[in-house]
């Protein structure tokens, strides 16, 4: 099949993609807002116009047919280049765009602020979308975001631009009558037997990647019953004592209440930090995903201050 015509990428079309995408009708309405009966309309629309099935409707769940999945793939390469020819026209016009950009939670009260604050005057509308880095690079890739500040840099990713804003360094929380407990410094060995569970990240996420990958050349194993997702949580169940955690220091801009109730500590060597990333599609909006990234850089050079 060749690439579709532009005449061809049509409301059909992106509701197809939605089935497609989504896995079925019904959850392709609930995305566009639509009933399922408005859903199973167009699609059979779009049948009758192309002459084949889309749909394998004899299993269940429905399955693409083989026409579909060639369909989906030049689909998305029509809408992908529409997109990045009309973000490129608007550059050369000077039309404003709308920023849609994502954030891991760590940065939204303090870098998320200032950076759209520094975007206003280059941008028609921003939008600030925050979730783990996982779900972040997945909304990027749907195109439901024009860049993500994650954690890590994702090298298995394909398909995407990758800039260092800045790194973050690890350190251990542990509740205050645990350091009270102690003398002097503490080793990973302190640690493995001071009584309390390890508290760690959920591996879905990006801290939680790099926290157990760090973790798994120590070359032993913490005590651990409890996962969480977020810093919030957290920080809350070291201060009640429940257990120990790694966070990056900067959680402390973003939960500055913590810092007098919890005991900070350096990690032992060998000690470790967590990159912060800006991830954009490849070659999309270059200008601007740099202006992003200046903006951001400056704001984390002056987190201290």
């Amino acid at each position: 099949m060749q690439n579709l015509p532009v005449a061809l990428y049509s409301r059909e079309i992106e509701i197809f993609l939605a089935a497609a995408d989504e896995g079925g009708f019904s959850a392709a309405a609930v995305k566009l807002g639509l009933t399922q009966s408005a859903v199973t309309k167009q699609i059979q629309k779009l049948e009758r116009a192309l002459g084949m099935e889309l749909f394998d409707r004899s299993r269940r769940p429905m399955a693409l047919t083989e026409e579909a999945i060639v369909l989906r793939r030049e689909a998305h390469e029509c809408r992908e280049r529409l997109q990045a020819a009309a973000r490129e026209l608007q550059q050369r016009s000077y039309i404003k765009p709308i920023l849609r950009i994502g954030a891991i939670d760590l940065l939204t009260n303090w870098l998320l602020p200032e950076l759209i604050k520094e975007l206003l005057p280059f941008a028609s509308g921003i939008t600030a979308l925050t979730g783990t880095s996982p779900q972040l690079l997945e909304s990027l890739a749907k195109r439901e975001i024009d860049c993500a500040f994650v954690t890590g840099s994702f090298a298995e990713v394909q398909g995407v631009s990758r800039t260092l804003i800045f790194e973050d360094e690890a350190v251990i929380v542990m509740p205050e009558a645990m350091a009270q407990k102690h003398a002097g410094s503490w080793s990973w060995n302190d640690l493995r037997f001071c009584g309390l569970p390890f508290i760690r990240f959920v591996r879905e996420g990006g801290g939680g990647r790099l926290n157990e990958s760090f973790m798994s050349t120590l070359g032993f194993e913490f005590p651990q019953r409890i996962e969480v997702d977020n810093n919030a949580t957290m920080l809350s169940l070291v201060e009640k004592g429940v257990g120990w955690g790694i966070v990056v220091s900067s959680v402390f801009l973003q939960h500055p209440e913590a810092r007098s109730r919890v005991h900070v500590e350096a990690l032992p060597e060998p000690g470790f930090r967590h990159g912060i990333y800006l991830i954009s599609r490849e070659r999309e909006m270059p200008q601007m995903i740099e202006r992003i990234a200046g903006f951001a850089r400056k704001a984390a050079e002056n987190r201290e201050g």
